[in-house]
């Protein structure tokens, strides 16, 4: 699997890629906002303990969102370069459907005059 700098295995960011922005950004802020409320069951901990996990887990959550912004960009620029490449091969296509017509068009009227000029292929000089 692609390590993509942050340490989150590429397998990993395809499927959190696949889940829609908005989704997995309510999901971290829910996450953020539990991170930092106190836990009933916890009473042993110092509060200065869970401050400090609170601010690692924000930290981390900040480092996660860099990185999948960063991979929803990559991928529009990806989309958008895809979709220019298909419009400038469009572009291709017409403009050799459109010669190759041309062509066909001129061949048509050699054959049409060669035919009618004794089908040599030349064209009879007059005046001469």
């Amino acid at each position: 699997m692609g390590d993509f700098g942050g340490g989150i295995p590429g397998q990993v960011i395809s499927e959190l890629a696949s889940i829609p922005k908005q989704v997995v950004e309510t999901i971290a802020s829910a996450g953020t906002v539990q991170a930092t409320q106190p836990k009933p069951d916890d009473s042993q901990a110092p509060p200065e303990a869970d401050r400090q996990k609170a601010e690692a887990a924000k930290r981390r959550l900040a480092v996660v969102r860099g990185e999948l912004q960063e991979y929803y960009e990559q991928q529009k620029k990806k989309e958008e370069h895809e979709e220019a490449m298909i419009e400038e091969q469009k572009e291709q296509e017409k403009e050799q459907v459109k010669q190759s017509r041309k062509k066909q068009e001129e061949q048509e009227v050699l054959h049409r005059l060669s035919s009618q000029y004794g089908g040599t292929g030349e064209v009879a000089k007059s005046g001469n």
